[in-house]
């Protein structure tokens, strides 16, 4: 006997379903665990808080508030911001300085100014402004 009328007779219907049902219950209860992962690993990893109008106290840079939106304000902020590091930077630096002052999208507002040409590689990771 090897047709459907076997697999009905030994009840392989309902453990075909009660299996389908366990591995459907088990999946979606490892997605949910792993969803939630990251609150578990935030209570274990305490950061300090910073906000956008902290900077570090002996440089001397505030940032404007509201943050420019303009693109001339600002290209004009970020050179001014960078001046300190001189007329050629590595990219790097700028970028952790950025990280330091919590400037809102440095990535996305600097690859706008290389693509715009108003940021020109000098040499591997040197940049200077235009």
């Amino acid at each position: 006997m090897f047709d459907f009328d076997a697999i009905s007779s030994a009840n392989g219907w309902s453990q075909a379903l009660a299996g389908a049902c366990i591995v459907v219950s088990g999946l979606a209860l490892l997605s949910f665990i792993i969803s939630q992962l990251h609150k578990f690993i935030s209570l274990l990893e305490k950061k300090p808080v910073a906000t956008l109008d902290t900077a570090p106290e002996d440089t001397g840079i505030t940032l404007p508030s509201p943050f420019p939106t303009d693109p001339e304000a600002l290209l004009s902020f970020y050179k001014s911001f960078s001046a300190s590091l001189g007329d050629s930077f590595q990219l790097t630096d700028l970028y952790k300085r950025c990280g330091t002052y919590q400037i809102p999208h440095p990535h996305m507002t600097i690859k706008g100014f290389m693509e715009n040409g108003l940021l020109l590689p000098k040499e591997e990771g040197v940049f200077s402004w235009r």
